[in-house]
């Protein structure tokens, strides 16, 4: 009798092999080839249309109509990122424009404040204040802190054109005016990217609430450390610019150490006499230096900060009309 053949059994762990004749082995490979090849050709397509896009936006803005396959989408071939781009370059003109223009009006503005200056009642007769720094102080907080001090000197030189005898008062009067512009700018950027804004705001939308605008409280504060450090300066600018220039152009009108301190002194004497309670506080005047610090200090301190109030209150219109915001 035939012996029948004998197969291993298969373990029962290993999966069971499946054998495929060669025809159908062939068909298979074959089939697999021909997908390949779908795919390699639908790729092929996919990139020349796209190259095509891109030629076609490269045209529509040369105005040409010359299509080619040859060239891959490049950034200042894309429509959307040229036309953003064209829409900054839109904006930033129109901001220069706009500063531009509102710089003038300050400058303007300022001029016409210098002369409207007033003396206030039981001061020296030589101290005049006005509020001619606040045009120019809102241009550097809402232009640039460097516009604002260019603004201050060449409202100086206008100034001195029109009037050639303010040249004693114009050195101080313009390096004061400078140092309170930039010091403010400078408050103001440090109190508004301070973290604790930025939490409270932070916390705000946490809520559901809209980011609060701290520009004005803050231009406020900034504004009033200002004036007290400008008025502290102005002790020194006083003594060492003023008062010199003043004796060495005005020398021969009899303006000297004597006449200048004998004018705070009247001015004291007769304030003493309309308030009498001050010579408790104050029993006398007995150098110039204290009556500077008496008077200008705190002239000084109430005409900067009048002007940063100002300067608050039209902050946000200001800034937001020149940036459009």
């Amino acid at each position: 009798m035939r012996k029948r053949k004998r197969y291993k059994k298969r373990p029962v762990n290993q999966p069971e092999k499946f054998y495929i004749n060669g025809k159908k082995r062939y068909n298979q490979l074959l089939e697999i080839d021909k997908y390949k090849e779908f795919e390699k050709e639908k790729s092929q397509k996919r990139e020349e249309w796209r190259k095509g896009i891109a030629k076609e936006s490269r045209a529509s803005i040369n105005g040409t109509s010359n299509l080619s396959f040859e060239d891959e989408l490049k950034d200042e071939d894309n429509l959307y990122l040229a036309e953003e781009k064209e829409q900054r370059l839109k904006h930033r003109k129109s901001v220069i424009t706009r500063s531009a223009a509102f710089s003038l009006i300050a400058l303007a503005a300022a001029v016409g404040f210098n002369y409207l200056s007033f003396h206030v009642p039981f001061t020296p007769s030589i101290i005049r204040i006005d509020f001619s720094a606040f045009p120019l102080l809102l241009a550097g907080l809402c232009v640039h802190p460097a516009v604002g001090a260019a603004l201050v000197l060449i409202k100086s030189l206008i100034c001195y054109f029109i009037n050639p005898a303010s040249v004693s008062s114009i050195p101080n009067k313009a390096l004061l005016d400078i140092i309170y512009i930039i010091i403010t700018c400078i408050m103001l950027r440090l109190i508004l990217n301070s973290k604790t804004l930025k939490r409270k705001n932070e916390l705000r939308v946490q809520a559901g609430l809209e980011e609060k605008e701290y520009g004005p409280l803050s231009v406020l504060t900034g504004g009033f450390i200002s004036s007290v450090l400008t008025a502290i300066i102005s002790v020194f600018t006083l003594k060492f610019i003023l008062l010199p220039l003043l004796y060495r152009f005005f020398g021969a009108e009899g303006y000297n150490a004597v006449s200048v301190f004998n004018n705070y002194k009247a001015a004291f004497d007769g304030m003493t006499s309309f308030a009498p309670f001050i010579s408790k506080i104050i029993p006398s005047l007995n150098s110039l230096t204290e009556g500077i610090i008496i008077y200008n200090v705190p002239l000084n301190i109430f005409k900067y900060f009048s002007c940063a109030i100002v300067a608050s209150i039209l902050y946000l219109p200001v800034y937001n009309f020149i940036h459009k915001k």
